[in-house]
């Protein structure tokens, strides 16, 4: 496809109508996505038209990565650009309506939430198409080997709670819940992702669209590998790296400064387990009916047995109220955890809404003192109030970490990352189909990794004017730190994150010959990060105190934004096309653009209904589109499970099966007949897995020491892992951990890991 073809998006031809009869202006989306390293920059291109006979004002809400740094907006319309500008939020809302009011068109991009903004497309006349183009930067997350990439492409309905409702302002009501289209809308989505990742590529792999991929060393280009799908879950790209996980520095000019990232790896010192409190809150709301609970209970199980003895744990389930399986969190033994499997077994997506206040709150009370409370949050995040539950979790950073699991095909970011962000601890996205272990493991792992809460960086003679954050986060071994700042010069130093002992934890290297790059992308994610640190910290809260300062802060915020070009909670691009004569003439019809309904939202399966779960202001928003041709959009709904054709040259597409899939992975039902000590007990089951027939047989070829049944289950069960899962060890290392150390306490050495090519006999000798 060429660039052109993708900056103005084609639309579908279905020709679906709103449920009032009027055509959908909205036509197609293109995205087009530039990877360098660590930073993205990306084009977002919304082509509309009007098929009426008089002149319409289109409004589409749509989503952005949260904290995106939105830096960019323009419109064509036929041979004319128009740029936009950047003004105070309130200034460019009256040239807006200024220019409506006079009859020239005019066009306005407003931030509703951290990762929800609003397109107007004011006076578009009959037969007339805009192209709305909307550039921001952002940047990739880590994984374990490599990074990931997620673009968000629809608004899930959103739980507000009524007490927070009353108080909102209708507008932002209606900009934060658009019109849920019932059967699919009728623009699609046509994407490309251009990659320079710094390291050789290994694998692309996208689980939630059939892609096409071409990769050169260092370099990869990605594409649909089908035309125009729906808009209705994350667009999640995962670039496998052969050298992931490298500190390093990239820098580019900011004025007559220059503005830097600053990667860290930290390692930390290895330190005795204290006991700990872990708490499970597990969203039990109507949106997650279905694919989204199942998700869920399936990262839950893992969790829990992937806990140790000296812990004590407990679980929450939520909805509009709350279920705890314990009064208060339990010792982790075999009876309390059968307990808690069998309790959650029996669970549902039946709460009704996602009241998230009450059941955080709770929890966080309850922290004992002499114990660290760790939490595991698993939800959709689809709440209206977000910025009370996030500031609930600064407020009790002190005494807790939060680690999030986002959870669906349209999970909040601000929500899921925001919570984690405050409290020291991380998120992860699980979307439905995605392999849920890697990601539970890497969770469970930090939990019990060696963490920090008083490092410090050490600049090594940089003189950084402005670094965000201020203040480095609590952090664990395996974390990856980024550290944005702007700085007058560069000089050869090693910027260093130390210790409260004055250890150095991890190192940053600059080189003063560093190549300085042209454009402008890190120093507005610098900007962008500081303004979401004032408006954090700045304007969370009510006491007086923050009242007062509110003035100032939000000076600080309109200075930024406005210096810097980005849209932000007090800022919005607006442009104006003036008109002459006759076309200024005729009243304006409003057209809010319909968003396609999240697939498997509410447990729904090709978006056909919206169940009664959904809040009274969703439901008053939600719109059936009609097809008058001959397709529906539900042709373009269904997603299957994909697989992988290779090419000569190099690359692959990504494609839906034309086959069945290989058999059943049994690494969840091997995990699951794990015992809470880390023990296995030795029957059929576990028998059938290790393809032993005979097991007195099996006995009798062995040492005498090992033919304790519980003691050669779990030496079968760790060969099974290594044998049947040995790429994937990041994956059980907490588990064969727990089995080890239950060995070692019946007098067992560590056996040694199992080659490839060895016999289960041969190796039980060898141990």
């Amino acid at each position: 496809m060429s660039r052109k073809s993708r900056n103005n998006p084609k639309g579908s031809g279905y020709g679906l109508v709103s449920s009032g009869g009027e055509p959908v202006p909205l036509k197609g989306v293109s995205i087009d996505i530039g990877i360098r390293g660590a930073a993205v920059l990306t084009t977002v291109s919304q082509r509309f038209r009007n098929d009426e006979q008089s002149p319409i004002e289109a409004l589409y809400s749509f989503p952005l990565e949260e904290n995106s740094s939105v830096c960019g907006f323009e419109v064509e319309i036929g041979a004319r650009r128009i740029k936009g500008r950047v003004e105070e939020r309130e200034k460019a809302f009256e040239i807006y309506d200024e220019a409506m009011k006079k009859g020239d068109s005019a066009f306005l991009l407003d931030q509703n939430r951290p990762d929800i903004f609003s397109v107007s497309v004011g006076r578009l006349l009959p037969g007339e198409e805009a192209v709305v183009r909307i550039t921001y930067t952002g940047r990739t997350e880590r994984f374990d080997k490599g990074f990931r990439l997620r673009v968000p492409t629809t608004i899930s309905p959103r739980y507000i709670p009524p007490e927070k409702a009353a108080g909102m302002d209708p507008a932002e009501l209606d900009a934060i819940l658009p019109p849920v289209a019932v059967g699919g809308v009728p623009y699609g989505l046509s994407l490309a992702v251009d990659i320079v990742a710094g390291s050789a590529i290994r694998t692309v792999s996208c689980p939630s669209f059939p892609i096409r991929v071409s990769i050169q060393g260092e370099k990869a280009q990605v594409g649909l590998a089908v035309r125009e799908p729906q808009l209705d879950q994350d667009f999640v790209l995962e670039v496998e790296l052969a050298e992931p996980g490298k500190a390093g520095a990239a820098v580019c000019r900011d004025g007559s400064a220059l503005a830097m990232m600053l990667r860290f790896r930290p390692v930390l010192p290895a330190a005795a387990k204290e006991p700990r409190d872990v708490v499970f809150i597990v969203d039990r709301s109507g949106s997650m009916s279905g694919e989204s609970f199942e998700e869920a209970r399936s990262a839950l199980l893992l969790c829990l047995k992937s806990l140790e003895e000296g812990d004590r744990f407990n679980v929450v389930g939520f909805g509009s109220g709350m279920e705890e399986m314990f009064p208060s969190p339990v010792p982790y033994n075999q009876e309390n955890l059968d307990r808690a499997v069998a309790v959650a077994a029996g669970w549902n997506a039946d709460l009704g809404g996602t009241e998230i206040l009450t059941p955080l709150k709770a929890v966080l009370d309850k922290a004992a003192e002499e114990r660290m409370l760790e939490v595991l949050l698993l939800t959709d995040g689809e709440v209206g109030n977000e910025a009370d539950v996030i500031e609930l979790a600064r407020r009790n950073g002190s005494k807790a970490r939060v680690f999030t699991f986002g959870i669906g095909r349209g999970a909040s970011g601000t929500l899921v990352r925001g919570v984690a962000k405050a409290t020291g601890g991380t998120a992860e996205f699980i979307l439905p189909g995605e392999r849920i272990e890697p990601k539970v493991m890497r969770q469970m792992a930090r939990l019990s990794a060696p963490f920090s809460t008083d490092a410090r960086l050490d600049w090594g003679g940089l003189e950084p004017t402005l670094a965000v954050p201020e203040e480095l986060p609590a952090f664990c071994t395996g974390d990856e730190i980024d550290v944005l700042c702007r700085i007058p010069r560069l000089e050869s130093t090693v910027v260093k994150i130390v210790g409260a002992d004055g250890s150095t934890i991890a190192e940053c290297p600059v080189d003063a010959a560093l190549e300085v790059a042209d454009d402008r992308t890190i120093a507005l994610l610098l900007a962008r990060e500081y303004i979401s640190s004032i408006e954090m910290n700045g304007l969370s809260g009510g006491s007086a105190q923050t009242a007062r300062k509110r003035k100032t802060v939000e000076s600080l915020i309109l200075s930024t934004a406005l210096e810097y070009g980005l849209v932000s909670s007090m800022t919005s691009y607006v442009a104006v096309e003036e008109r002459e004569g006759e076309d200024g003439k005729g009243e304006v019809g409003l057209r809010r653009v319909p968003v396609a309904l999240t697939r498997g939202w509410g447990g729904t399966s090709s978006g056909f209904r919206i169940p009664g779960i959904v809040p009274l202001f969703a439901m008053s928003r939600g719109v059936l589109l009609k097809p008058v041709g001959k397709k529906s959009a539900e042709c373009r709904s269904a997603m299957p499970a994909m697989s992988t054709v290779a090419f000569d040259d190099g690359g692959y597409d990504q494609v839906p099966e034309s086959k069945p899939s290989a058999g059943p992975d049994h690494f969840m039902e091997l995990v699951g007949l794990q015992l809470a000590d880390g023990s296995w007990k030795l029957g059929g089951d576990l028998a059938a897995l290790a393809g032993v027939d005979d097991l007195e047989a099996l006995k009798a070829g062995i040492p005498e020491c090992l033919r304790e049944d519980e003691v050669l289950a779990t030496l079968l069960a760790l060969f099974l892992l290594h044998r049947d899962f040995a790429g994937r060890a990041d994956e059980w290392a907490l588990i064969a951990g727990k089995a080890l150390k239950w060995l070692a306490g019946r007098g067992v050495p560590k056996p040694p890991d199992p080659s490839a090519d060895i016999e289960l006999a041969d190796w039980l000798k060898s141990v």
